[in-house]
């Protein structure tokens, strides 16, 4: 390498040549950071991996080497340098040897040229000294002093037509928002491939209004472009387009109010206080105008007559009318030489690597940010935290960019997928497994696919490598200033990732109190103790972080259609009453739980509306996310929720969000309909509780009585000393609460039996445990009115019993030889069953009682024996003379010649007039091989009926 000390002009050159020798002198401070140590680095290796032999040849061509290392640098080349094509035989090539010492190469045809010599010189190279090469150059730059922009190597794409972006976005907008005047810009990043068409789109930032949002992305898949090309060739790549809805003022006649669909706050408002969420915190932007001024050395005036306003110049964004390539590559420019001008001005390193990041150089732009950040820590003169923060997270940042490739990122062995098929396809075709294949996998064979995942999958260890780099940054930045919005966030969601709630509820609460309640703050707190059980505390945090976002934030959280099965349109209570998973509690855990995840995935995806985010509110977190692919192309993601076909993605390796395949809209819109959304394992624990109901017809007309029999879980028990919540819950039609009644219970009470009585009003009956102490809860809801029948004879609910004999014909169902059993198991070889039969004729004569077991498996039936009470005998079907209207039947099964299997028990009363009345109880198991599960025949342990307490 060259020694910085040896760049004075060469002496005795013609004044051409000494004019060109003076600017390669100047290459390394005057062009972008990273070309001058590039270029060294890649000559040097070049020059002592060869043979010594081949040295001499790779002199000669040294002078050819330098012109295509200059021309790569393109649009920052001035037209000067490229004379070295006419002059390359007259330079004297000067290279590092593998001892450090840098060796002369003569070149014949200059031998009589007078140029001083550089060898002998022994000592190694040192570090770039900036403020050396600054000596003797212009403290002000006129702008007549810049290289005119000269086109390189890499063009970028260009719309075929110019004004596509407002001939779409007329064609394009919602005609109900353009008549209410409601419009607005949404930022949008595009994949432009090789042909010039729009590939794949992505919503860096929202209009605040959905409609708008879903416009502008169908509406940007129908530009079209000039492609970028490397090296002459066409190439896919990245562009930032905003696409903006302007309402006609002529057309915009409707009030907003007024108008259907349109809410009367648009917009995702954030208040003023948090105006730190922005690129560039509003408290230190008028510190890095100062910095970057005095770094550039010019009149605030002179900056912006130049480059626009110096805000743009510092978050790397054109005026509006220039060309972004032109006045970034000139913008550039100057920010160069400004660092060299002020080497221990952090500010246009700050500027310049936001260009950088944004014309795709993602290494350029992270050794430029961490240079900024080494300026800021050493401090040679006063640096805020707040900028020393700033360089720190757009040092995470931007190496988070690239991390998102490796995010997930795994492989699975060919060999693991030969050894499996599915239908037709087996294996992997030419030993390659590819992602289509796999999602054809995935939708037609998706536990073979699971089981594949299971035994064959490997993550790549890239991503847990620069996931350690990227939150060193971001805990950098909030070491330097503890109210850094993004950076908290990063390191929270990273949290909340691990699934460390306590963490992360510290970690909130210091961000809360150091940002002075930060939305953010509260949303991630919230988000953590609803995940520690505290759902009545992270409620409160949510609303406060509610309130403070504004109406519009809120009325996206509460949005429920991406919960619902298509075409319902329940919102508010009337929505969330019925799926409340924990009545016995204050709060509704699953409004809860749609909050937790709301935070999340606003905060991780960047919108509620991203494809990912509908996802995660629907089912919440996937068991595991994988994702395949290569290079910096796409990645196909597969989120797992357990059973079932994997959710799939196609995802942007450098974006976090990612667009539904086809197969899984499809898959999804399907699954809505049976299963539109789910509450999770995550927070507090809501369990069924195995019990057995029958329904009886009630004293009043038109009622019912429900009966529950169960066991209470001995996990519902963290100790002997635990008393539970045992509530009992009568329904509306809409989930809302007619009665409650609630007891205290002990560990000694596990056996119980309920009766609620239910009037018309009634819709469902629901009876929970709850144990405080845990958080935990378990419960059955039913419908009411099954197997009661307004008028005519019916029959209850059939109610399985311990085996006895009564031998009275007149019985009741409250006797206390009467023990209801708690489970669905056939083993006995005898088993009882008691129903009542109702409402029969004054007049009405014997009638006839049998029974049968359907299998479940392949629907045979098999005729039981019974012995009714009363009787002494057994048989197939048995003539009853009715005792009342209202009579009660119990019969003794003999089960001792039924295999094992799962059975529906069907039992028929048919009347004299020859009406047939059928009821059925399913889902009964007899398993021989295994011991029977008996119930203790002596009393109740705890009986209750509704409003005995």
């Amino acid at each position: 390498m060259m020694d910085e000390k040896n760049l004075e002009p060469l002496e005795g050159l013609p004044p051409d040549l000494a004019e060109l020798d003076a600017e390669l002198a100047e290459m390394l401070a005057s062009e972008r950071p990273s070309f001058g140590p590039e270029l060294q680095a890649e000559l040097s290796r070049e020059w002592v991996s060869r043979p010594l032999r081949a040295r001499g040849a790779l002199a000669r061509h040294g002078a050819a080497a330098v012109i295509v290392a200059v021309s790569v640098l393109g649009v920052a080349v001035s037209p000067a340098r490229a004379s070295l094509v006419g002059l390359s035989q007259r330079i004297l090539t000067v290279f590092q040897d593998k001892q450090g010492t840098v060796v002369e190469l003569p070149v014949d045809d200059v031998a009589d040229l007078p140029i001083s010599t550089r060898a002998g010189q022994t000592e190694q190279a040192s570090p770039l000294d900036m403020a050396a090469l600054s000596e003797g150059m212009n403290p002000v730059m006129a702008t007549e002093d810049l290289p005119p922009f000269v086109p390189g190597l890499t063009t970028y794409p260009r719309l075929v037509n110019r004004r596509a972006d407002a001939e779409l976005a007329r064609q394009f907008y919602p005609r109900t928002l353009q008549l209410a005047g409601v419009g607005g810009t949404v930022d949008l990043s595009l994949w432009v491939d090789s042909t010039g068409a729009v590939d794949h789109v992505q919503m860096r930032e929202t209009s605040g209004v959905p409609a708008l949002d879903r416009a502008a992305m169908q509406a940007a898949r129908e530009l079209r472009y000039h492609p970028a090309t490397r090296n002459g060739r066409p190439d896919g790549t990245w562009v930032e387009f905003a696409m903006t809805f302007t309402p006609d003022p002529d057309e915009a006649v409707l009030p907003i109010p007024e108008t259907p669909g349109v809410p009367a706050e648009l917009g995702w408002e954030v208040p003023d206080d948090w105006s730190e969420a922005t690129t560039v915190p509003a408290p230190i932007l008028l510190e890095t105008r100062e910095l970057l001024q005095a770094a550039l050395g010019e009149s605030m005036e002179d900056i912006e007559d130049r480059f626009g306003p110096i805000d743009g110049l510092l978050e790397g964004d054109a005026p509006a009318g220039v060309s972004p390539l032109e006045w970034r590559n000139q913008a550039a420019q100057a920010l160069e030489r400004a660092m060299v001008r002020d080497p221990e001005n952090p500010a246009p390193y700050l500027a310049l690597a936001r260009i950088r990041r944004k014309q795709g150089l993602r290494d350029d732009a992270r050794m430029l940010f961490g240079r900024g950040v080494d300026l800021a820590v050493r401090a040679t003169r006063p640096i805020s935290p707040r900028l020393l923060a700033e360089l720190a997270w757009e040092n995470g940042r931007v190496t988070r960019e690239a991390w998102l490739g490796w995010r997930g990122l795994g492989e699975l062995s060919p060999e693991a997928m030969g050894s499996a098929s599915c239908g037709a396809m087996r294996g992997a075709p030419g030993g390659v497994v590819t992602p289509e294949a796999l999602i054809a996998w995935n939708f037609n064979c998706p536990d073979a696919l699971n089981e594949l995942f299971a035994t064959g999958f490997h993550f790549r260890p890239e991503g847990q490598i620069q996931a350690g780099t990227i939150l060193a940054s971001f805990r950098e930045a909030v070491d330097a200033y503890p109210a850094h919005v993004e950076a908290n966030t990063e390191i929270l969601l990273a949290l909340a990732d691990e699934g460390a709630w306590q963490a992360l509820l510290n970690g909130s609460r210091r961000f809360a109190w150091a940002s002075q309640g930060h939305p953010y703050a509260m949303l991630m707190s919230g988000l953590a103790l609803h995940r520690m059980n505290r759902s009545e505390e992270a409620m409160v945090e949510f609303e406060n972080a509610l309130d403070l976002m504004g109406p519009g934030q809120r009325a996206a959280f509460e949005e429920t259609a991406v919960l619902q099965a298509g075409g319902a349109t329940s919102s508010g209570p009337a929505f969330w009453r019925p799926i409340d998973p924990i009545l016995n509690t204050q709060v509704n855990e699953r409004l809860v739980e749609h909050y937790a995840r709301s935070a999340y995935a606003l905060l991780r995806f960047s919108s509620l509306q991203a494809d990912a985010s509908r996802v995660w509110l629907r089912y919440g977190r996937p068991v595991a996310i994988r994702a395949f692919g290569t290079g910096s192309g796409m990645r196909t993601e597969f989120w797992d929720y357990g059973q079932g076909p994997d959710i799939t993605f196609h995802r942007p390796s450098s974006s976090a969000n990612g667009a539904l395949t086809s197969e899984s809209e499809d898959y999804l819109e399907d699954l809505s309909e049976v299963f539109p959304n789910w509450y999770g394992t995550l927070a507090r624990g809501s369990y069924a509780l195995p019990a057995r109901v029958s329904r009886f017809r009630g004293r009043m007309q038109g009622s019912t009585e429900v009966e529950f029999h169960f066991s209470i879980p001995t996990e519902m028990f963290s100790s002997s000393t635990d008393s539970l919540e045992l509530g009992l819950f009568l329904l509306g039609p809409d989930g809302e609460d007619l009665l409650t009644s609630r007891r205290m219970i002990s560990a000694g009470e596990r056996e119980q039996k309920i009766l609620a009585p239910a009037g018309v009003e009634v819709s469902r009956v629901a009876v929970e445990v709850y144990n405080p102490r845990l958080g935990m809860a378990a419960g059955i809801r039913v419908a009411v009115h099954e197997g009661a029948r307004e008028r005519g004879a019916g029959v209850s609910s059939l109610m399985l019993t311990d085996a006895a004999m009564p031998l009275e014909r007149d019985i009741d169902r409250g006797d206390d030889w009467v023990h209801p059993r708690r489970d669905a198991r056939l083993d006995d070889a005898e088993i009882g069953v008691l129903f009542e039969v109702y409402d029969l004729p004054e007049d009405t004569g014997p009638y006839r009682m049998s029974f049968e077991l359907v299998s479940e498996e392949d629907g045979s039936r098999t005729s039981v024996k019974v012995r009714p009470a009363g009787q002494e005998t057994w048989g197939i079907e048995w003539l009853r003379a009715p005792v009342s209207r209202r009579t009660v039947e119990f019969v003794t099964m003999d089960l001792s010649e039924i295999p094992a299997g799962r059975y529906t028990l069907r039992g028929r009363v048919e009347l004299d007039d020859g009406t047939g009345i059928v009821q059925e109880l399913s889902g009964l198991a007899r398993l021989i091989a295994l011991p029977a599960t008996q119930i203790p025949r002596g009393g109740w342990e705890s009986e209750w009926e509704m409003g005995s307490f």
